[in-house]
């Protein structure tokens, strides 16, 4: 496999052709199944979406790898609210899960740190899972589960 430039960014402009297009683009650059969610609280706009490929080695030889590709929205006042898809559904561990809830009807978390994470993004879940946070943690429960569902 030819190695992949770590958290290659890309800017993204705020038109479905663009998004549709960038969404297509970290697909094939990363192999993962991405998409974009249809929904986005008021304020928050589709900023940059990069990918990384990190390894771990071991006396000189690669051990383990794994494949994420993070969107990231932005709003006013440094709100943030990241995308995360990853072959490594340990990587996407978001602290203890605090309430089980439903993502399209398939089984997802709302953990510590204002997390919902979910497998399958509306296709077979092939160890794939996902991860909607919001670091500010204005958005509630309820706004994160549309955000979520929006995905498939």
């Amino acid at each position: 496999m030819k190695p992949i430039k770590a958290r290659t960014p890309m800017a993204i402009k705020e038109d479905q052709a663009s998004r549709h297009t960038a969404a297509k683009g970290m697909e094939t650059l990363f192999g993962l199944p991405f998409r974009l969610p249809d929904y986005l609280p008021r304020g928050y706009e589709l900023t940059t979406m990069s990918g990384d490929e990190p390894s771990t080695t071991v006396n000189g030889k690669t051990v383990g790898s794994f494949k994420t590709v993070e969107a990231l929205c932005e709003a006013a006042g440094n709100r943030m609210l990241h995308l995360f898809v990853s072959d490594n559904k340990q990587f996407l561990k978001a602290g203890k899960v605090l309430r089980q809830v439903k993502v399209a009807g398939k089984d997802a978390g709302w953990a510590e740190y204002s997390v919902v994470s979910f497998n399958g993004g509306g296709r077979e879940d092939n160890g794939i899972a996902y991860i909607v946070s919001n670091d500010s943690g204005e958005l509630t429960l309820n706004e994160m589960l549309r955000v979520a569902g929006s995905i498939y």
